[in-house]
């Protein structure tokens, strides 16, 4: 087995430890013998479960910033790229809904989190304002005041998710079907006047 696949593999363990049980539940030594290694390799790339939690943090980071730049793309029309963003959005958060959460001795991964966060909404404003460009938002379209909405929108179906797993009350249907209704009210709170974007690719 090749040593970058070993490293790769202990990662890809430790994400889904940390992200399950947090950073004060997760123990190296479940991480190693689930990948398959011992206490050595485990210890040769990492030196203990802040450097493993730094790593995994960093992952994660990396691998969503590749789908959303596949995502966010300039010339990819806008209620498409919308739908997209709005279903990974609201994938399993993984190891980011754990972060702050593991007590006193948690790393600190405030800095890559913000430096990512902000990645991400400057991503979204880029792409957003060569959508107005061509015509899909409109030009008095505030998009400080889209992207707002969005986030709140987003937020808030996540957290009603975790309502409805718990208790009764809530309509699954809507929640399930969730994304058509958002791209509806997007349409008619801040696409009236956009030009029409064309039939929906099958």
């Amino acid at each position: 087995m090749k040593n970058d696949t070993v490293r790769t593999r202990l990662l890809q363990c430790a994400v889904r430890h940390f992200a399950e049980k947090g950073y004060a539940g997760t123990n190296l030594m479940e991480v190693a013998a689930e990948t398959g290694v011992t206490r050595g390799p485990l210890y040769y790339y990492f030196s203990g479960k802040a450097d493993l939690y730094e790593a995994a943090v960093a992952q994660q980071i990396e691998e969503k910033r590749e789908a959303y730049s596949r995502i966010l793309v300039e010339d990819k029309p806008f209620l498409e790229m919308l739908r997209e963003d709005y279903l990974y959005c609201l994938q399993d958060k993984g190891l980011f809904s754990q972060i702050g959460s593991g007590g006193k001795d948690e790393p600190d991964v405030t800095a890559p989190f913000r430096e990512y966060s902000q990645w991400l909404i400057d991503r979204k404003y880029l792409a957003f304002s060569a959508a107005q460009a061509r015509g899909e938002i409109p030009k008095e379209c505030d998009l400080s005041e889209l992207i707002t909405f969005i986030y709140i929108y987003y937020h808030g179906v996540i957290y009603t998710r975790s309502l409805a797993a718990a208790y009764r009350g809530f309509n699954q249907e809507m929640l399930e079907n969730s994304v058509e209704f958002f791209l509806e009210v997007i349409q008619k709170r801040f696409l009236r006047n956009a030009l029409p974007q064309g039939p929906k690719e099958p």
